[in-house]
């Protein structure tokens, strides 16, 4: 329901920011039915990162009002929301205010994946569920560091999107000849890092395209199947596995790895050429047909929401 509450106050290390965008995301919808890791405190609005411009600030603040910002914090969907300082980015004041309200979540996301998938430039990446926000930066900032990629996806589900975004190889992950195309992709080397949000079949057959040293970075879990493979076949290819979450990762994050992540970032996605792609926008008062549409099949970009 949309209702009006009182407009919150900064506190010492807060600011207070005036919306300007936020998206939907598959972790907006796990967090409005309570399955996300933490849960809604009501009254509670919904939304996880926006972007907006700084109101008011509290003491300590060093970010000046006025300033454009992105923020990861509760209570996006909403015309104002208080924000710790430390989950505020700032941004040019030119920069577009579409990339600005996804540059928190899933840009940071993708980067902390390349980092964990611990490749240099000529080596193999696959992604899984190439389609998705994050796969498809990913695939971008991956070609910047040179970092070759396959992109998988479900049977019938490339897009113009995706091959706009030139991964060096699609493939569907149910066809019969997967492996051997994976390995004819690489001289027959294999991939040497996969970054999985399927699980399953799909991780199970890329456990055995794996070039020896791989190291598969796991961070969804799309596919309701358990994965199935033999010690052996990581124990020959002294292969890893490892989970990842992106909170995890930028609590380890020293502050000139997150300032080096950061500038990079905004000066990617500032370009023209950089995709973050958005479907409609939808005021406020039209949320219902805003999750409506982010559920629609075949979206191409995202749902933005707009006070």
């Amino acid at each position: 329901m949309l209702q009006d509450i009182a407009q919150p106050v900064p506190g010492p290390g807060e600011v207070l920011i005036r919306v300007k965008g936020s998206p939907i995301n598959p972790s907006d919808r796990f967090f409005i039915r309570g399955s996300y890791r933490f849960k809604p405190i009501f009254p509670q609005p919904a939304g996880l990162e926006g972007a907006g411009v700084v109101e008011t600030a509290g003491a300590g603040v060093s970010i000046p009002a006025g300033s454009l910002v992105s923020f990861d914090g509760r209570g996006a969907w909403a015309e104002y929301v208080l924000v710790p300082e430390t989950s505020v980015v700032m941004l040019p004041p030119t920069f577009p205010l579409e990339k600005a309200a996804q540059f928190y979540l899933n840009p940071f996301t993708a980067w902390c994946l390349l980092d964990a998938a611990g490749l240099t430039p000529g080596e193999w990446l696959c992604v899984t569920a190439a389609t998705a926000a994050v796969s498809g930066i990913v695939i971008q900032l991956a070609r910047s560091r040179g970092i070759r990629t396959i992109a998988t996806v479900r049977q019938g589900g490339s897009s113009a999107e995706l091959e706009t975004l030139a991964p060096d190889l699609i493939l569907e992950q149910d066809q019969p000849d997967f492996a051997s195309r994976v390995m004819e992709a690489t001289g027959g080397a294999g991939v040497n890092g996969v970054l999985d949000a399927v699980g399953g079949q799909t991780a199970a057959s890329l456990i055995g395209c794996m070039a020896p040293g791989g190291h598969i970075v796991v961070y969804g879990m799309l596919s309701p199947a358990q994965v199935s493979y033999h010690n052996t076949q990581l124990i020959y290819k002294n292969l890893t596995i490892s989970g990842f979450g992106i909170r995890n990762a930028l609590g380890r994050q020293t502050s000139e790895e997150r300032k080096t992540m950061i500038s990079t970032l905004a000066s990617e996605i500032s370009r023209p050429a950089f995709s973050l792609p958005v479907a409609a926008s939808y005021a406020l008062d039209e949320f219902r047909d805003a999750l409506m549409a982010d559920a629609t099949h075949g979206r191409k970009g995202k749902i933005i929401l707009i006070p």
